[in-house]
């Protein structure tokens, strides 16, 4: 299955794509600390951080954006010795502003924002990638039950995943607006038939 973190990256574009800017922004925002919370806990698993201490220390930033960043900022750290490369401050105060003072954002701010956090998530799950592969794939491929994949009737097993821009982007190489227009033309054919 999916990682929540693309999942909510693609709805975002098609928040954007129905012109709903606020949304959209809002909903990048998700994805990004969903994929804090995918990076942090690849960091742990590799590390050997039982399961369940770190849903137990978990629990304790789940509902706390700000934390969960920092988190996210020091595992980065401790991981790579060096800083990680954030967002300027303007990409902070537009999801503040949207998110707690009722902003509408434009719908060029909000395919900026977007075309930022696409490249950010992209560069980071490269470097998580080249020190965690064996166990991203682990939890990328894990279903709640512990299943990786379906068995299907002729004995193959079947990916339970599906292509998104971030899970795609080795291969597609979009920029954010080529995603964006790649939707609505996937919207148009949908309707057509």
């Amino acid at each position: 299955m999916n990682p929540r973190y693309e999942m909510h990256f693609d709805f975002a574009g098609y928040a954007l794509n129905d012109g709903y800017y606020r949304e959209a922004v809002s909903t990048v925002a998700v994805s990004l600390e969903r994929f804090y919370e995918f990076c942090i806990a690849t960091v742990c698993a590799k590390i050997g951080i039982p399961e369940d201490e770190y849903n137990k220390t978990w629990k304790n930033i789940s509902n706390q954006s700000e934390r969960q960043l920092g988190a996210f900022l020091f595992l980065y750290l401790t991981e790579n010795r060096r800083a990680c490369e954030f967002a300027p401050q303007k990409y902070t105060e537009l999801r503040n502003k949207v998110t707690h003072k009722g902003y509408f954002p434009s719908r060029e701010e909000t395919v900026e924002y977007g075309q930022w956090a696409l490249t950010f998530m992209t560069k980071m799950y490269a470097e998580l990638e080249s020190s965690c592969n064996n166990v991203i794939l682990q939890r990328r491929f894990r279903r709640s039950d512990g299943l990786i994949a379906e068995h299907a009737p002729n004995g193959n097993w079947v990916k339970l995943m599906v292509d998104t821009i971030l899970n795609g982007q080795p291969r597609f190489k979009f920029t954010y607006e080529q995603w964006l227009a790649r939707i609505q033309t996937n919207l148009q054919q949908q309707y057509r038939a």
